[in-house]
């Protein structure tokens, strides 16, 4: 039905956004946010947060082909510049250096959500 070309490239792409997405990852975060909540709940919150990636997926495909196009970049233009913002990511990661993000108005921690502390 396909030839070998096509799959190996759908391969890559379905390895390449299951990575980016990280389902195993999130999950932990999806079932502390919705902990507590009815099951029924938590199964329509999972669909329509599905739905929605799905539709920002395909809306992406081809809004993003449309605005590189409009704009005169080329894929592989688009492909360095990721690798080089990916790069730059990962020697912050190995420098080990603190994050803004992380740091609360008292000091270095990690900031809490609206929920009371356990125990």
């Amino acid at each position: 039905m396909f030839d070998s070309a096509f799959n190996a490239a759908f391969v890559a792409t379905l390895l390449g956004l299951f990575a980016m997405m990280n389902p195993i990852g999130n999950t932990a975060i999806f079932l502390g946010m919705t902990d507590g909540l009815p099951s029924g709940f938590r199964a329509r919150a999972a669909l329509k947060a599905s739905l929605a990636v799905l539709v920002i997926l395909e809306l992406s495909i081809f809004g993003a082909t449309a605005v590189l196009g409009a704009f005169g970049i080329s894929m592989s233009a688009f492909e360095a510049a990721g690798g080089i913002i990916v790069l730059g990511i990962g020697l912050k990661m190995l420098h080990g250096s603190e994050n803004p993000a992380h740091t609360t108005s008292e000091g270095t921690g990690i900031v809490s959500g609206n929920r009371p502390p356990a125990g």
